[in-house]
């Protein structure tokens, strides 16, 4: 695989086509990353410098060198490893620096943020070359969320993890393109569509090996959202309906939520508090995971059959089958050859199932 390395102007200043390995991971909610080693050289130590970026031969996909180090050593021979995230990672720069009412459809809200933090917005804090690319997701999914000061990274991400979005910031035409979308189900469990069966199992041997989590450590299915007050005057919301032994109970404080003196009708901030309940419960579902290395050279090729964030079925020699979404996608080169690694989380059909 060759890698194109572009300085901090966007000007494409040499290629890196033999290292001795690399790393490149792609995530479907949160930013990706990388890491090339490589032989130590004046040339390449010249090339490859924090802020710079690197551009896989084969994606539009983007790195920012974050992170260098050179490694001397007299029997090994002196090697440089040099890491760090994709294009997403440049939201990781702005908060969301003023009070902000989310309200309505879900993707128009994520544009809204990043428009006003980081395109649309004082000159000192517009990211250059940051653009918005054009709507891919149906309208249906609604938000009510009131947020401040948070990272806007995060905001994205915990946005997208909710309802289940992936994005992305791609390299085209000089600009940095922030897309959002949502995986295709090419599962067994599929409604309403006719898309291809994408299926990983030891039975048609392209799963050839897996770990498979279940971890319900942290579960939670019902939140006591508290507001603004005190004592027992505060607005209070119930998010998540259970009883008996099936009921895990959480307590968030979201008194930060506003409804700034009556501006906020009674409803809409209500909603609000709904709404981070709802946030909060989808970080404490179970954790339920796949983990395995596919055959990505025969049956099924990532990128052409099946891609990041769609929905597959996977299923191990222990007849354990899940409809998983593929939420990760790690690759490598090293002197053994490519392997792709991908994680499976199970999908449960959204991120609001106990509406």
């Amino acid at each position: 695989m060759e890698f194109y390395i572009y300085d901090t102007e966007m000007r494409m200043t040499g290629v890196i086509d033999d290292p001795v390995s690399a790393l490149w991971t792609e995530r479907y909610h949160k930013a990706g990353d990388m890491e090339l080693y490589l032989r130590a050289s004046s040339q390449a130590a010249g090339l490859l410098k924090k802020g710079c970026y690197v551009k896989r031969a084969d994606r539009d996909t983007l790195c920012i060198i974050e992170h260098i180090e050179i490694c001397e050593d007299g029997e090994e021979g002196d090697h440089l490893l040099v890491s760090g995230r994709d294009l997403k990672s440049l939201l990781d720069r702005r908060i969301i620096w003023e009070q902000t009412t989310l309200s309505g459809d879900v993707e128009d809200a994520l544009r809204k943020i990043i428009s006003e933090n980081a395109i649309d917005t004082d000159p000192e804090r517009i990211i250059p070359g940051l653009v918005l690319g054009p709507k891919n997701i149906p309208p249906g999914d609604t938000i009510k969320k009131q947020i401040t000061g948070t990272n806007l990274m995060e905001a994205v991400e915990d946005i997208c993890m909710t309802y289940q979005y992936g994005w992305d910031v791609l390299f085209q035409d000089g600009r940095f393109v922030v897309i959002f979308y949502k995986g295709t189900d090419r599962s067994y469990g599929q409604t309403g569509t006719d898309n291809p069966y994408v299926v990983f199992s030891t039975e048609f041997d392209n799963l050839l090996s897996s770990t498979y989590i279940q971890d319900m450590d942290q579960y939670r299915n019902v939140a006591l959202v508290a507001g603004e007050g005190e004592g027992k005057a505060r607005r209070r919301t119930v998010v998540g309906q259970a009883a008996g032994l099936d009921r895990y109970e959480m307590y968030v404080d979201a008194r930060d939520v506003s409804s700034n003196e009556g501006d906020i009708t009674e409803a809409d901030y209500m909603a609000q508090l709904y709404g981070r309940g709802v946030e909060r419960l989808e970080a404490c579902q179970i954790d339920e995971a796949f983990e395995g290395e596919v055959d990505n050279t025969d049956m099924y090729i990532c990128g052409r059959d099946y891609f990041l964030g769609d929905i597959v079925t996977v299923e191990n020699k222990y007849g354990i089958t899940r409809s998983a979404r593929v939420t990760e996608m790690i690759e490598s080169w090293d002197e053994n050859g490519y392997t792709a690694v991908p994680t499976f989380e199970t999908w449960m059909g959204g991120g609001t199932a106990w509406r």
